[in-house]
């Protein structure tokens, strides 16, 4: 739809937003919801030479989707941020598994992995006499 539309760019498009509790909606958060989306709703974007385009019409499009997605009824229960259900070890799982991640962005270690590694090194320190 961005081909009949008059596109901006995230940086011309957060000015034209309204504004939320006196703050404006940033330009990163534009393009999270064009990565990322949110609630597996993502926002158009095009890219246009070196630059990320969209249009006022798709953020609208956008909300819409996003307000159909939190009228959808669930079964009472709410998974909690980076929680899934399923099987991680079954094949046909769809379930997409969070990886919890640490300051700067690296995987944290689970408890059994780091006690694992503490055992390997004690077991190397060991057999070479250190």
């Amino acid at each position: 739809m961005l081909t009949t539309e008059e596109v901006y760019t995230f940086a011309e498009l957060a000015g034209r937003l309204p504004s939320f509790h006196g703050k404006r909606i940033h330009v990163s958060t534009l393009h999270r919801w064009c990565q990322r989306g949110v609630r597996g709703v993502r926002l158009e974007c095009r890219r246009l030479g070196g630059r990320i385009v969209t249009s006022i019409e798709a953020v609208d499009r956008f909300s819409a989707r996003l307000a159909e997605t939190a009228a959808e009824p669930t079964d009472g229960v709410e998974p909690a941020d980076g929680v899934t259900t399923g099987d991680p070890r079954s094949v046909d799982s769809p379930t997409r598994f969070v990886v919890p991640r640490g300051r700067r962005g690296r995987r944290r270690r689970s408890d059994r992995s780091r006690r694992a590694a503490i055992e390997r090194a004690e077991r190397y320190l060991r057999e070479h006499g250190v």
